[in-house]
């Protein structure tokens, strides 16, 4: 059911390009053991080329690696007559103009939780940003842009993706390539699952938008009336598929085109129905999960200061401030980590090494300055390696971080021998116990460090990787995102924090010894999950880590101002985390029904 009966003078046959067009792409010889063998096929400009086979012959395969999206492809190719390096990966395709949309929207096209204009940008982040900080006004026109030629109502970009129709994912999914205008467009059954108004407005972008004319090469689909062949179908094109396919790469089936100018009803709807109900079903999961957590804090404050008003006195937050330095810091790049959907449980160990490492040095003599800044260098080494071993080699991050912990622990009871190292130097205790006018350097360093963090994720062009990454690893993938460094970077955050806390609490102490706080784990994840930041990856922020930060340090206060048993402590702090994870999934499951309603 379109709205309107489309216009016959956008629904007539594509004219193909002339014999004469220019080649855009020659590939050859492209293989992929046990899916695709020694295909050959060329791409004019202005040209759509079809590939068919049955389901499973390869198809899918080929055109991912011409995407670079198959690391054991190989052949040789062609971009405007000039030879160049096979893609070794999806950013590397993408810097060559060769770009693809897949064939599973959900999966690996779009990050379902972020809305339509980061989306549609996500492939060049870049062109909204000045240094590297994103303008939102500029990814919104961008965007705005982008998705106008394929019928999508730039209005609607502020909507999560997942809770838009099939037919307007698959409009953002081809709108950001269009957004990025690559030299050539893989589209991988471009119309699947759409109404037939969406899919006439997708074969009008294809055929009629003179200025994308040389950048397509789709797979198949079906048209309004049927399927028709593409617009080649060349001897050159040939090599074999998996077996059960065609050995011809060159025909197409269903690139017909439609009425441009369509009116879909896919214009969405209120999840839940109309009124008070359907905006709580719709909104409700997010706002708890965003404010409900500022919410408790401000309870929680005014009833602790109720029982003993000392609670708000200056003395007693900047002494909680220095107190709980160290693990704000920690739980900062633990925010990084966990937003990726990744963990590090060896952050206590590496802590303890770091501290170690510079107490050692101050003992043995060496100034201040260098003592930290050599255990600020032990925790990014230490940062670099848990990267390595979640990123690059692909071990579970429980397993790759408990595994790496304990390695650290061992190195530093064998420099320790398990005693302390005591530093008699009066300026190595500056950092931890200075202050001006009473406030701490510590507290200073936490919160100057907790904006920091914050701002980079919020604004920064790294920050929206991280996001896209932690929503949708294989979507921010195959949008050009290079998601194993950007993972692995993560890792070096969190150790570059593990050294700084460190210093901090060598320098409070003016000692350092193995194991010094093996429990700081737990309350720097704590922080960070009753924060909001989601185990799942994809959803958190630094000033909800910050928040979560208040309240454990306000529980742990309170304990001590009202003369509480400390022993229902740790209790408490169970309760909170699995309260905060058991309040994500059903946020999430909420939210989830929501979009299918």
């Amino acid at each position: 059911m379109l709205g309107e009966v489309p216009d016959a003078a956008h629904a007539g046959a594509h004219v193909p390009p002339s014999a004469d067009a220019p080649e855009v792409l020659r590939a050859t010889g492209v293989t992929l053991p046990g899916a695709v063998h020694g295909i050959d096929l060329t791409l004019r400009r202005g040209e759509i080329l079809g590939v068919a086979g049955l389901v499973g012959a390869g198809r899918t395969e080929l055109l991912r690696c011409l995407a670079g999206a198959e690391k054991g492809a190989r052949g040789e190719l062609m971009i405007e007559g000039m030879p160049r390096r096979w893609p070794r990966s999806v950013a590397a395709a993408v810097r060559m103009g060769i770009a693809l949309a897949p064939e599973d929207r959900k999966g690996q096209g779009l990050v379902l939780i972020q809305n339509g204009s980061v989306n549609v940008t996500l492939p060049d982040i870049a062109a909204a940003s000045t240094a590297g900080i994103v303008s939102s006004r500029r990814r919104r026109e961008l965007a705005g842009a982008a998705v106008t030629p394929v019928g999508f109502d730039p209005a609607r970009l502020s909507a999560p993706a997942g809770t838009l129709s099939g037919g307007n994912q698959q409009k953002l999914v081809i709108g950001k390539w269009l957004h990025r205008r690559p030299r050539v467009l893989l589209l991988d059954e471009p119309t699947r699952g759409i109404d037939v108004g969406a899919k006439a407005e997708i074969y009008a972008v294809m055929r009629g938008h003179e200025r994308h004319r040389r950048l397509l090469g789709p797979r198949r689909g079906r048209g309004p009336r049927g399927p028709r062949a593409g617009d080649a179908r060349r001897p050159e094109a040939r090599g074999a598929l998996r077996r059960g396919g065609h050995r011809q790469a060159g025909p197409g089936s269903g690139v017909q085109g439609g009425g441009g100018r369509s009116v879909t009803a896919e214009t969405g709807r209120l999840a839940g129905g109309a009124g008070v109900r359907g905006f709580l079903v719709q909104h409700g999961p997010g706002i708890l999960r965003t404010y409900g957590i500022v919410f408790a804090l401000v309870v929680l404050v005014i009833g602790v200061t109720a029982n003993n008003p000392t609670f708000l006195t200056s003395t007693n937050i900047y002494n909680m401030l220095s107190q709980w330095a160290p693990a704000g810091i920690m739980a900062i790049g633990m925010t990084y980590v966990i937003l990726t959907g990744g963990f590090d449980l060896s952050i206590a160990a590496g802590y303890s090494l770091c501290a170690v490492t510079a107490a050692g040095l101050g003992q043995g003599g060496a100034s201040p300055a260098m003592c930290f800044l050599a255990a600020i260098g032990v925790g990014l080494v230490l940062g670099i390696v848990n990267g390595g071993l979640v990123s690059l080699i692909g071990i579970n991050p429980f397993i790759a971080t408990v595994g790496s912990g304990f390695i650290m622990s061992g190195v530093t009871l064998l420099i320790t021998d398990n005693k302390a190292y005591i530093v008699d130097d009066p300026s190595f205790a500056t950092l931890g116990g200075g202050d001006i006018g009473g406030f701490p350097y510590a507290g200073m360093l936490l919160i100057g460090l907790m904006v920091i963090g914050g701002f980079i994720l919020a604004r920064s062009v790294y920050g929206q990787w991280i996001y896209a990454v932690g929503g949708n690893r294989e979507a921010s993938r195959l949008s050009g995102i290079r998601s194993q460094l950007t993972e692995a970077s993560t890792y070096v955050v969190s150790g570059l924090c593990m050294g700084i806390a460190g210093i901090i609490t060598a320098s409070q102490l003016s000692s350092a010894q193995a194991d010094i706080d093996p429990d700081i784990v737990f309350d720097v994840i704590t922080i960070v999950v009753v924060g909001g930041t989601s185990l799942a990856g994809g959803i958190g922020s630094m000033w909800r880590s910050a928040i979560g930060l208040g309240l454990i340090a306000t529980i742990t206060n309170a304990f001590s101002l009202l003369d509480l048993n400390p022993f229902y402590q740790d209790l408490a702090k169970g309760f909170i985390i699995v309260g905060a994870l058991a309040l994500d999934v059903w946020s999430r499951r909420l939210a989830r029904r929501a979009a299918i309603a």
